[in-house]
């Protein structure tokens, strides 16, 4: 089994560390119950087939839901499944086609409903970040690497301790007029087909199916390179993806850029998520 919490991290089950960490009394299959019912996680068992997911959707989190998406768009394609939600009981649903378990759970959690939930067109809001310490030191120190980095498998681990798994190294290329990813951190969740599980190659065009987003990304990059000097600004935004629908996606952003010491020059891109971020009008 294994768990997806609220902020989008996978746990491999209930494990000592996950016990100690959270400080329960609990444990086993009692303290799995309890995190989802209770504190918006998620999880996922595989066996005989099949894949069973259990969630509490009036309180799963756009996060959590983003991870289990794509963990389901990544099983097998002849895997059955089967699907728990808790509300006032648990309640199973059998299901073979990812479309409709996607849109399923989607609707459950009121994914696609946000033009209409918040009251207004404007997909993309932003302010610049407070000082995070801890985030804005990692993202320093990163860059220092990158700088001198020789293009071998060494730097991805470096990064991965300092930054997780949310993070990009990008290069424009002004004859295709596109970003170029370098290498990335595995851990961005966009539901295109071109676009998942690619850790190098991949351009910014193949990011989502919504081109307000993108236009929007691009914009931000040129503007870092142009003015030389690192941004930090917290996002809430509602992005659309092929297989998803619109979701809401709140993080703080760190944009760094990089002249290396041959002359190219490069963007660090960083996201953590940030659930607390709210940066648009409830009305």
């Amino acid at each position: 089994m294994e768990l997806i919490d609220d902020m989008g991290d996978v746990w491999p089950g209930v494990t000592p560390d996950l016990v100690l960490k959270l400080d329960s009394s609990l444990a086993g299959e009692d303290l799995a119950a309890y995190l989802i019912c209770n504190l918006g996680w998620a999880s996922l068992r595989s066996g005989d087939g099949s894949l069973t997911i259990k969630c509490r959707p009036t309180i799963l989190t756009e996060t959590t839901l983003v991870t289990l998406l794509r963990a389901i768009h990544e099983t097998p394609s002849s895997t059955i499944f089967v699907v728990g939600f808790l509300n006032d009981h648990w309640e199973y649903q059998l299901l073979r086609d990812r479309h409709d378990l996607t849109t399923l759970l989607a609707s459950l959690v009121g994914i696609g409903l946000s033009r209409k939930f918040w009251g207004r067109e404007r997909l993309i809001s932003c302010s610049v970040a407070p000082e995070k310490s801890a985030f804005h030191d990692g993202c320093r120190v990163a860059s220092k690497f990158i700088s001198d980095w020789h293009e071998d498998e060494t730097l991805g681990t470096v990064l991965a301790e300092l930054l997780g798994s949310r993070w990009s190294i990008s290069e424009y290329d002004s004859i295709a007029g596109d970003w170029i990813e370098l290498l990335n951190g595995g851990g961005f969740t966009p539901f295109n087909p071109n676009y998942t599980g690619k850790k190098t190659g991949a351009r910014l065009s193949e990011y989502a199916s919504d081109p307000a987003y993108t236009s929007w990304v691009t914009q931000h990059r040129h503007r870092v390179m142009e003015k030389g000097t690192p941004d930090y600004s917290d996002v809430d935004a509602i992005v659309a993806f092929p297989r998803v629908g619109e979701a809401r996606l709140r993080y703080t952003r760190a944009a760094v850029p990089i002249t290396r010491r041959d002359g190219r020059k490069l963007i660090l891109l960083v996201a953590r998520t940030d659930n607390s971020i709210n940066l648009r009008d409830q009305s």
